[in-house]
């Protein structure tokens, strides 16, 4: 309920056709890991993740070669958010095959071994996701084209037991005419859930994406 801060994540509550799926993309090879061996960040279902594009330098702990990508968590407000990670599987250094709903921090791969990333990146998919705190404004009205970023605090949270992450979204609501990178739909119908309980949960899209021209908030 709303009045608890009971954090879910960032998941898909729908999409316009009914059916809600994950992109699944796949490796053939060490060269192509879109989560390299040893990358030193937990990445959790629910968790928005970014495309990160190498320089020769190490990200999240791995060198990663010049012009590869990788997906890593999104950590900063100014962030392009790519899409929700949905779980992986991967085989890991002592050949064993797993299938997560979350990237353990600093796991060790099997070398050339497959890897599959599942991402929700459908930018007409729908998500809901729990407030850090109440609206800062607009509480007794529609909040619907308002935009919203991630809570800092909370992003990187997640637990190892369930694999969901405790993601929520900041309850700063960003000006009309200023970028964020969720963008209300609504209030996510509940009768536990009104936009002046403590902690409200909103329908929300992906609308800072690396893929489609952003706008700002109305």
């Amino acid at each position: 309920m709303s009045l608890v801060n009971a954090p879910f994540g960032i998941l898909p509550d729908m999409h316009p056709t009914g059916q809600v799926r994950p992109t699944a993309y796949k490796s053939t090879g060490a060269n192509d890991l879109l989560i390299p061996s040893g990358t030193n960040v937990a990445i959790y279902k629910g968790q928005p993740v970014k495309l990160l594009i190498g320089s020769g330098g190490a990200i999240n702990g791995v060198t990663i070669a010049t012009g590869a990508m990788v997906v890593g968590p999104v950590t900063g407000t100014t962030d392009d958010v790519a899409g929700i990670f949905a779980g992986i599987e991967y085989v890991d250094a002592t050949g064993k095959p797993w299938a997560n709903d979350f990237w353990p921090a600093s796991q060790t791969l099997l070398a050339g071994a497959p890897q599959t990333v599942y991402i929700w990146d459908d930018p007409e998919i729908i998500y809901r996701a729990q407030m850090s705190a109440a609206p800062s404004t607009g509480a007794t009205y529609a909040l619907t084209g308002k935009q919203l970023t991630i809570d800092t605090g909370t992003v990187a949270s997640g637990s190892a037991l369930t694999g969901l992450s405790q993601a929520t979204l900041s309850a700063t609501v960003i000006a009309t005419s200023s970028q964020g990178q969720f963008r209300i739909i609504k209030l996510f119908n509940g009768i536990d859930n009104l936009s002046t309980d403590t902690y409200p949960v909103f329908e929300v899209k992906i609308q800072r994406t690396p893929f489609v021209a952003a706008k700002t908030s109305l």
